[in-house]
């Protein structure tokens, strides 16, 4: 029986030296937490704040008026004698700047013809656009019975888009007609050929 109780007090021991030891580093982390806790709020306390604080005070005023103030350059306003003396002349004087003004150069003939081309391509891509809706509608399952067979039997998506199309294909010949006659005006006017690239 003694080996029996000196075998059991052996395990005893052993199994209290292995146990022992996680439960004293438990302890310890758990006081090395709170102390680093500690710490932490010692050092948050004595730290200064570095950034610095904007108030009211700090910032401009701000502007008296919202709206901005208009100054005139130039002339005063004439009194109405005055002022009817120089309409008398308008037309006149616009009758000498108007061959200047009737003079069309290359920038104008340039950016005519770059407008009409946009609006070419813009009117290109919209039919483009039209057609594959169009062809999307014809393959277009519908979920309700009722509106497949509709469909089906009187095509009107289908025939509404490409009434659409129908237009867009106008506007596009309307519109090259426009260039051709723009070239021709350029002709006339005496104008590069070349402006109209």
């Amino acid at each position: 029986m003694r080996r029996l109780s000196a075998f059991t007090l052996g395990a005893m021991l052993c199994v209290a030296g292995l146990a022992a030891p996680p439960l004293i580093a438990q302890e310890q982390s758990q006081e090395s937490v709170a102390d680093a806790a500690r710490k932490t709020r010692e050092q948050k306390k004595t730290a200064k704040k570095e950034g610095k604080v904007y108030t009211n005070d700090d910032l401009a005023a701000p502007p008296r008026s919202l709206t901005p103030e208009v100054q005139v350059t130039g002339q005063p306003a004439q009194s109405g004698a005055a002022a009817e003396g120089q309409k008398d002349k308008g037309p006149a004087a616009k009758g000498a700047t108007a061959p200047a003004e009737d003079k069309k150069d290359e920038t104008y003939w340039r950016q005519r013809f770059k407008d009409a081309r946009d609006a070419l391509a813009r009117a290109e891509k919209e039919l483009d656009i039209l057609q594959r809706e169009r062809d999307q509608s014809q393959i277009q399952y519908y979920s309700d019975p009722t509106k497949a067979m509709n469909e089906q039997l009187k095509r009107t998506e289908v025939n509404d888009k490409q009434a659409k199309i129908n237009e867009k294909k106008k506007e596009i010949a309307a519109l090259k007609q426009k260039l051709d006659d723009m070239e021709v005006e350029l002709k006339r006017a005496g104008g590069d050929i070349g402006w109209s690239r």
